[in-house]
């Protein structure tokens, strides 16, 4: 049922996008000859008429449009030069005003729905602690393999217990500087020591010591020879590291270090100066290491069974992230509603889809400076129809509040996608009409429709490959 319900959402959405074009279209005197909903072949029954529009619903339902008599110079018989109802012999900002009302009432709608939901519920809060429950798992992604699924609670990430998903993206962005949480005999630094002539390994936990000295107040004293690159390269590897210049306490003498010994690496990295030792000590006595040397999984505690994940024993699986630090998975929203004075809620409301274009247009940035810079894994965050419809149907499934909580930023989403300055979006002919209302000149219109069709075609591909990958994530095809 949440499938159909999340179809059907998405199909609300096109419509009344598709709505927009169809109504200021109306009321500016142009013929519209088909509202559609959905694409390909017509689901039988589903044709009427009225007021000199078809309106039909098609079999696939990702999409729709509406055909404006005289849109397509192309199409001699579509296109009338002497109709005073055709969309290419209207004045340009009634042209203009056609192809905005699409995204604009994309945003109404986002308006309408923040007004009803705020308004009635109160302000979205998340709390600073919350359970991370697994509200879907996507096949053949790391949570899958490990064994994860909808209800796991995650409890705990390499011992330590995770408070909520801000704090488990904490663990998972030390996790990606090659840092982990590290409790009991792995709170211990892997050191390279050459002693005699022999490069020996030497495993060392530098607790406090009081009174100890040395460095960081370990009770262990260093002497380094070379902090900088000032040297020949012949004479750096030679000089560069630490030698141990005393042992100021026992349990810097049980440590296994030997005066004299010349410590060459921690933790698999090689040791650069007095700064880069303190620094590896500190990040230690705060609870994580950065060694290469590590098992690049993520030891995570789930608990199974209950309501919700509560409840049942606690199981510890081992998760390996991808180069993003995803696993696969959806947890469960945990917003909640705080009432406040009803002047803040309608501020917020009319806020609302402002506030999201903006972190909208600054994740398009950083996504496009990555995909441009070549970097790995860019182009998996972007998302077709089924990945929408996916992301409705899990917030569909958590209740009626978080179902209209999505349904109304993909609202906003539609709109400002359809904004960009593209060919083939509403924002590209919105373009194109600009130039024609700055240079008073009309564009010609065979060759623009020319620019509109090579890039309908790449984003017809690009909708194949998305959707690809999206059947791909969800159903490991």
């Amino acid at each position: 049922m949440s499938w159909l319900l999340a179809v059907l959402a998405l199909g609300l959405l096109v419509m009344i996008h598709e709505f927009g074009h169809f109504i200021v279209a109306k009321l500016s005197g142009m013929k519209v000859d088909v509202f559609s909903i959905g694409f390909g072949p017509v689901v039988p029954g589903c044709r009427w008429e009225w007021d000199g529009t078809e309106f039909v619903i098609s079999w696939v339902p990702l999409g729709g449009y509406v055909k404006i008599a005289g849109s397509n110079p192309d199409d001699e018989e579509d296109y009338d030069p002497e109709d005073p109802q055709a969309f290419l012999n209207q004045p340009v900002w009634k042209r203009m005003a056609v192809v905005a009302a699409g995204p604009g009432i994309n945003y109404v709608f986002a308006w309408i729905l923040a007004l009803f939901l705020f308004g009635f519920w109160g302000l979205p809060v998340k709390p600073e602690k919350h359970p991370l429950v697994v509200a879907q798992v996507n096949a053949a992604r790391p949570a899958a393999k490990a064994g994860l699924s909808e209800g796991d609670r995650i409890v705990t990430v390499d011992g330590r217990k995770v408070e909520s998903y801000e704090h488990y993206r904490r663990i998972v962005g030390l996790y990606l500087r090659g840092c982990r949480y590290v409790q009991g005999e792995d709170a211990a630094l892997d050191l390279d020591v050459k002693r005699g002539g022999e490069l020996v390994s030497v495993s060392w936990k530098p607790e406090k010591v009081e009174g100890g000295g040395g460095i960081a107040g370990t009770g262990v004293s260093f002497v380094f020879l070379v902090e900088n690159g000032t040297l020949s390269r012949a004479l750096l590897p030679l000089l560069r590291g630490a030698w141990v210049a005393g042992l100021m306490s026992v349990k810097a003498k049980e440590s296994g270090l030997k005066i004299g010994d010349r410590i060459v690496a921690v933790d698999g990295h090689e040791l650069r100066s007095k700064k880069h030792l303190k620094n590896v000590i500190e990040q230690l006595r705060k609870g994580y290491r950065c060694s290469n040397r590590m098992e690049k999984a993520l030891v995570v505690g789930i608990k199974k069974g209950g309501k919700g994940g509560k409840g049942g024993e606690v199981k510890e699986v081992k998760l390996y992230p991808d180069e993003r630090g995803l696993i696969g998975v959806v947890f469960q929203d945990v917003t909640k509603w705080e009432k406040v004075p009803v002047q803040e809620r309608l501020f917020y409301a009319m806020e609302y889809p402002i506030g999201k274009s903006k972190e909208m247009l600054s994740a398009l940035g950083g996504l496009l400076s990555r995909l441009f810079g070549g970097a790995s894994g860019a182009a998996t965050q972007v998302s077709g129809p089924v990945g929408i419809v996916v992301a409705i149907k899990t917030q569909i499934r958590q209740g009626f509040i978080y179902g209209m909580t999505v349904v109304m930023f993909l609202s906003v989403m539609l709109g400002l996608f359809n904004l960009l300055p593209m060919p083939a979006l509403d924002g590209g002919h919105l373009m194109f009409r600009l130039v024609e209302l700055i240079t008073g000149k009309r564009l010609s219109q065979k060759k623009e429709a020319r620019v509109h069709q090579v890039a309908l075609l790449l984003l017809l591909v690009l909708f194949v490959l998305v959707t690809v990958k999206d059947c791909r994530g969800l159903f490991g095809i």
